[in-house]
């Protein structure tokens, strides 16, 4: 092989590496900003089990009429209303997430604008019951279909419960 031609060969080999180490610093940048960002649009607080109840109750007094799009029974078996879906997406401004802790009174809330959900997830959905991991056919575009609402409610007395909904 000329000299020439083995010099060109490691400029190429130089300009791939330069190419992939700045797509992996921009893609760490941007997976560092969606972090920062989820961070920011979460509160945790500490409160009493009485105001953790008010603060589900509020929310699910706004979705009365409306049936979780997943219930979870007392045994951890999960139901998807998969009828409540509709021929076209709804335009979801967010997914809200209420998470309370009764072992140590604390009560987290989050927000993710829905887009970023639709970009997260393209595939299934993993749910987290007791140490058990589950997954769910459940992707996006179903709780687009599915419109605004409580997606699920779940409670293990004396220990956790989960509220997430959809605007």
């Amino acid at each position: 092989m000329p000299e020439e031609s083995k010099k060109q060969t490691a400029t190429w080999i130089w300009v791939v590496v330069g190419v992939v180490v700045c797509l992996a610093v921009i893609g760490m940048t941007i997976a560092g900003g969606v972090a920062y960002f989820i961070f920011k649009q979460t509160s945790f607080e500490t409160v009493s089990a009485k105001d953790a109840g008010d603060r589900f109750e509020k929310v699910r007094s706004r979705f009365t009429d409306r049936t979780p799009y997943i219930e979870i029974n007392k045994d951890g078996d999960i139901k998807i209303h998969s009828e409540l879906e509709r021929a076209t997406e709804s335009d979801l401004k967010a997914l809200h997430i209420l998470v309370w802790d009764a072992d140590d009174d604390k009560l987290v809330e989050t927000s993710i604008p829905f887009w970023l959900v639709k970009l997260k997830t393209d595939g299934p959905f993993t749910i987290q019951l007791d140490r058990r991991h589950r997954d769910l056919e459940v992707k996006a575009q179903n709780l687009a279909r599915r419109g605004p609402g409580i997606v699920v409610d779940f409670e293990e007395p004396g220990e956790a419960r989960v509220l997430v909904w959809t605007e």
